[in-house]
């Protein structure tokens, strides 16, 4: 996680509403931590298997705040994961011809 949690709840039922969720974040924290902000993630605490399920998000940058949209009330944060490390590369030498 790459930050604090953030529960959205109601005190009443809510059906068929649609919001966007805004959280910010330190770029320079993130940066320090060997993290990218086109790595970030907005999460959902999901209640059935209790892992966090990462939804479509826009990382604004500039303004270093993260976007998503929500239909539901959940806990919330951003997730930050670390780029993949580059493929090997892998070098053949060229064998000789064959066949008769």
């Amino acid at each position: 996680m790459a930050g604090r949690v953030t529960n959205v709840e109601s005190s009443s039922p809510v059906a068929g509403v649609q919001w966007e969720l805004r959280l910010s974040y330190n770029g320079t924290a993130l940066q320090n931590a060997g993290f990218s902000e086109s790595n970030l993630k907005i999460a959902y605490l999901n209640p059935a298997t209790g892992n966090w399920t990462q939804v479509d998000t826009i990382v604004d940058s500039t303004n270093r705040t993260a976007y998503a949209s929500s239909n539901h009330f959940s806990s919330w944060t951003l997730i930050a994961t670390l780029a993949p490390p580059p493929s090997p590369i892998i070098v053949s030498a060229g064998g000789g011809g064959g066949g008769g």
